[in-house]
């Protein structure tokens, strides 16, 4: 999702047609739009100037009409309450090639579009990331990984924008790649492209593969109601299947999926996941959060960390925190 400065919304398009529009470019039917559109508007507290035009909004309507267009594509990010001193700027870097088994991939690309793109063209490595929200730039800040796998495990060389603006190449080393992270967290690098090694495989199995973790996420993760994905990391431990213990079960193991604060409710299908039922601020998802860290650390001793970022009033806030 992206906003701009001066919200930049269609003046000829309705507050609803404003967010509708980034959807319009994924395989969605219209009711799946309208249900992601109507989630958003409630989310930002404006359902009912869904059919206004700009013109006849008001500044803040406009930004959480702005806020509400960014977030309808299910991006992995809780915004304050007090918003964003800052610039989120929209990604065209979506240019794809091939290089034999190497592809360089463009940062703005959908990293489920490219699960297409490479089955496709027969090559294997990237099913895993089927149904995973977000591009290409956004999983390698991340680490993006399921079932094991990490988008790390792939990359070969990532053209970046340094701070300082010079654009440098670099290996995957330099990445620092680790759970859910990178050292681009740290450097707060630009990711242009990146160039990931894949190998042959046969595109009908690679399909049916990719296919069958969407099935998957589509019976457990939330498909109306607005969220930011799952919210705490798994805990890392080399005994346990696929080397982590997973925080959903520690959650459920604690009874969070009964739990709700304010309009913020745990996700009946997956209790690492914190939905927005109509009318949550922030502050409701992270006192909810809060809540449900103490109560795992109480009961089994891990300490949860969020894997979701919490854009706060000056940029991202640290992945841990003090209750």
């Amino acid at each position: 999702g992206y906003i701009f400065q001066f919200y930049n919304l269609i003046p000829v398009l309705t507050a609803y047609e404003n967010v509708e529009l980034p959807l319009l470019m994924l395989p969605m039917t219209k009711k799946e739009r309208h249900d992601h559109v109507t989630a958003a508007l409630e989310a930002v507290g404006i359902p009912e100037f869904a059919k206004r035009f700009p013109r006849q909004l008001s500044g803040g309507q406009e930004q959480r009409v702005a806020i509400a267009r960014a977030v309808v594509t299910d991006a992995n990010i809780l915004v304050a309450d007090e918003g964003f001193r800052g610039l989120i700027i929209k990604n065209d870097l979506l240019e794809i090639v091939r290089h034999e088994t190497q592809v360089t991939v463009g940062s703005g690309v959908v990293l489920d579009d490219l699960v297409d793109w490479a089955a496709e063209r027969d090559l294997a490595g990237l099913a895993f990331a089927a149904g995973i929200a977000g591009t290409v730039g956004g999983a390698i800040y991340g680490n993006a990984g399921c079932y094991g796998k990490e988008i790390g495990e792939l990359v070969h060389e990532v053209t970046l924008v340094a701070p300082c603006g010079q654009i440098q190449v670099v290996n995957e080393a330099y990445c620092g790649f680790t759970y859910r992270h990178s050292r681009l967290k740290e450097t707060v690098d630009i990711v242009l492209t990146v160039t990931l090694q894949l190998e042959p495989g046969t595109g009908e199995e690679l399909r049916a593969e990719a296919d069958l973790h969407r099935r998957q996420r589509t019976e457990r993760h939330p498909t109306t109601d607005c969220s930011a994905g799952c919210f705490f990391k798994n805990i890392e431990d080399p005994e346990a299947p696929h080397g982590k213990i997973a925080a959903g079960k520690l959650l459920e193991d604690v009874g969070a999926k009964a739990e709700r604060q304010g309009g913020a409710a745990v996700h009946p299908g997956h209790a690492n996941i914190i939905v927005n039922k109509g009318g949550a601020c922030a502050a409701d998802v992270l006192t909810l959060a809060r809540r449900l860290r103490r109560r795992v650390k109480e009961q089994s001793g891990y300490e949860l960390a969020r894997e979701i970022i919490h854009l706060g009033p000056h940029g991202p806030e640290p992945a841990t925190w003090e209750d």
